[in-house]
């Protein structure tokens, strides 16, 4: 039986993984095994996920991935799409992001993960092709990362999990939603529970922008 190592073990990771690999279907193929390896080895180090930009160091080779933040406008756009979603904003107010919020944000134009030449690689090993094996080194890597916390999605994409949550807040204590309406999956939350958070988004609104 195989013991090696798998990537992307949460709907999250294996969601970029997947766009990953549909990404570059024009590359050759051999990179990106290579890349895992890798991975699997430890040679990703020193990974930091910053609005724009990822950066690592990759068997001894510097590699920067960057991805188009979206600005204060889109973010508005985005937060009043989750904040029309009752079990979205639920589940955000309680400090989860919703495995199908992308599905949500569609409709929006706007997604967390990148789209066809949004994600681009740069590395010091000055390989001809993008992406170079350890630019895919830490692709995989990154799909660790989700795993472990989805909301660096969001920083990537320029707004940080506390951010949102307040700007979500502020969307349910504001004006109805505008965005597109998707039919909702059925509630898997208290309902007592969510009326009580969005009775009190307000406040909560208030609370996270003072301690911005």
């Amino acid at each position: 039986m195989s013991t090696a190592k798998e990537f992307g073990t949460t709907w999250w990771g294996h969601r970029w993984t997947r766009a990953l690999e549909s990404l570059h279907t024009r590359y050759p193929n051999p990179r990106l095994p290579h890349g895992r390896t890798l991975a699997r080895k430890g040679a990703v180090e020193q990974l930091d996920v910053s609005p724009g930009e990822i950066t690592a160091l990759v068997a001894e080779h510097r590699v920067v991935l960057r991805l188009p933040i979206y600005d204060e406008s889109g973010w508005a756009v985005v937060s009043r799409a989750l904040a029309g979603q009752v079990r979205h904003a639920a589940a955000l107010l309680a400090g989860r992001l919703p495995e199908d919020v992308d599905e949500t944000l569609s409709a929006t134009g706007y997604s967390l993960f990148p789209g066809r030449g949004e994600l681009t690689a740069t590395c010091t090993c000055r390989g001809r092709h993008e992406p170079c094996a350890h630019a895919a080194a830490l692709h995989y890597a990154l799909a660790d990362a989700f795993d472990e916390d989805p909301f660096l999605l969001t920083t990537l994409r320029g707004q940080d999990k506390k951010a949102l949550l307040a700007n979500v807040s502020s969307a349910l204590a504001g004006a109805a939603p505008t965005a597109p309406a998707l039919t909702p999956a059925p509630l898997d939350i208290d309902p007592t529970a969510l009326h009580t958070a969005i009775r009190n988004a307000a406040a909560h609104a208030r609370h996270l922008r003072h301690s911005l």
